[in-house]
């Protein structure tokens, strides 16, 4: 059931988190320049600010903005914390100017969030659903698929497919592995699954990570493992700290290790066919690059072309905003929403328009525009750069307020339609898939859209084939109920 999960323990891990940041932030005293140190506790602040409202209970719902917001605490707010190399390349202007520019952004957004979740709302007579208990192995089955694909584009079985097939397959196979990963995560986290249900969920889900991140591209490995957590933390009511802690090692070793492993697995003919039964051998030869160079790695000795940036290091994108603002419009002109005006495009399947443009089109126009690629670079390498950047890019501050007001209303929007419902709802879905986009930290607009576009119709022919329209009973959210009790005690 989506409701807000007033929890003490929810409340007490995200103080342990806060505390850590505060004593991570006086640990990087000294260290980096008291600026950073301050623009940083700031962005922190109102990064956190709708998370800290919906753990204590004062906003229900999934935490989609939260989620959305938190994530600017990785991309904006941790990189001054911790003294990105590439902040040293501008004044203090530039960088206050950056600060406020995101202060700005989050702070609209934070407002117009509240104020759709605070106006009154009902409860839908009835919903497009079935029971929370019913159709699990509906979702390991979405798993199985999604993990499919992915063994069947290591081994090679896939590229003799046109590209407008290729990209629906894709898409499909994207859309499962996020329908399946979040609903069971939720579930997991409520405790309906059997213990059986979740040892299957389980090795599904570490079956299907070490597939993806196989292609060494790691991003949308970890961008899933970020939505089991988020989804999974949800339901429970407490951060599984284990898990997050191991997945950062597991993640480190094989992000320092995957530079010998693409100088040997991908050439200029291109890259080496992987079948299912090499995976052991593979992953051994990964892991023992990783541990080799990461003692280099940790102590900053690599150089050069050897160098590589930890893992938060390259979750920021906090230097786009500043590489866009101070080169617009003073050196580059506004685009004035030519990486918006493909979007209606990025939405028609491939496969009936094979000369669409690339799904990243806005990305790479960015790149190009500030001149980060060529366009024949673009091939080969995809630099994220985010909607805040994007937006100033296209519409200096006025895009910025209208990113905060899109942003701010879309998510308080689909978290109130998706309220009082079960998860396991058409309704539920849908804000859970939003959910999952909204950590997506450096899509741009058309990805995101594109995304979000090409999972709803795979969650609608979902609900086609296993839902039904079942009536809202009250006995269906006694949670709320005990929330307010709670609030009221409080």
């Amino acid at each position: 059931m989506i409701t807000s999960p007033v929890s003490r323990t929810l409340l007490r891990t995200f103080w342990l988190g806060v505390m850590l940041l505060i004593g991570y932030a006086l640990f990087q005293v000294g260290r980096v320049p008291p600026l950073y140190v301050l623009i940083g506790g700031g962005l922190a602040f109102f990064a956190l600010l709708p998370t800290y409202l919906w753990c204590a209970g004062r906003v229900g719902g999934l935490p989609v903005f939260p989620a959305l917001a938190g994530m600017y605490l990785l991309t904006f707010a941790f990189p001054f914390l911790g003294g990105h190399p590439s902040l040293d390349r501008y004044d203090p202007a530039a960088l206050m100017q950056a600060a406020l520019t995101v202060t700005l952004f989050l702070g609209i957004a934070t407002v117009l969030w509240l104020a759709v979740l605070q106006a009154p709302t009902a409860p839908p007579r009835e919903f497009w659903g079935f029971a929370e208990e019913r159709h699990t192995a509906a979702f390991h089955i979405c798993l199985v698929l999604a993990s499919a694909f992915h063994v069947a584009m290591l081994a090679g079985l896939l590229w003799t497919l046109s590209d407008s097939v290729f990209s629906l397959i894709r898409a499909v196979s994207l859309s499962l592995a996020t329908l399946g990963v979040t609903v069971l995560s939720y579930r997991l986290g409520r405790r309906q699954l059997t213990s059986g249900q979740t040892a299957l969920f389980l090795v599904l889900f570490g079956t299907f990570l070490l597939f993806s991140a196989a292609g060494l591209m790691l991003a949308p490995a970890m961008g899933m493992l970020l939505l089991a957590v988020g989804t999974f933390t949800v339901g429970r009511g407490r951060l599984p700290i284990a898990v997050v802690l191991a997945a950062l090692v597991f993640f480190s070793i094989l992000h320092v290790g995957k530079k010998p492993m693409r100088d040997r697995y991908w050439s200029k003919k291109g890259r080496e066919n992987i079948p299912p039964w090499e995976m052991p051998r593979y992953y051994a030869r990964w892991f023992t690059y990783g541990i080799a160079r990461l003692p280099a790695s940790l102590s900053g000795e690599q150089t050069g072309k050897e160098k590589q940036s930890s893992v938060l290091e390259r979750s920021s994108v906090v230097q786009m905003l500043l590489r866009v603002q101070s080169k617009t419009p003073s050196e580059k002109p506004y685009l004035y929403g030519q990486t918006y005006a493909i979007i209606p495009e990025l939405l028609i399947p491939r496969v009936l328009y094979e000369d669409k443009v690339r799904s990243h089109e806005g990305t790479y126009m960015l790149s190009v525009h500030y001149g980060l690629q060529t366009r024949k670079a673009t091939l080969g390498t995809t630099i994220g750069f985010g909607l805040l950047p994007e937006a100033y890019a296209n519409f200096g501050y006025f895009g910025v307020v209208g990113l905060a007001v899109l942003l701010g209303l879309g998510c308080g929007l689909v978290t109130r339609w998706s309220m009082h419902v079960p998860v396991a709802s058409f309704r539920g879905l849908f804000a859970l898939v939003t959910l999952s986009l909204a950590v997506q930290t450096e899509h741009t607009a058309g990805v995101l859209a594109a995304s979000l576009f090409q999972s709803a119709v795979v969650l609608l022919g979902f609900a086609l084939l296993l839902m039904k329209v079942e009536p809202l009973l009250p006995a269906e959210h006694p949670v709320e109920e005990a929330a307010e009790e709670l609030q009221a005690v409080s």
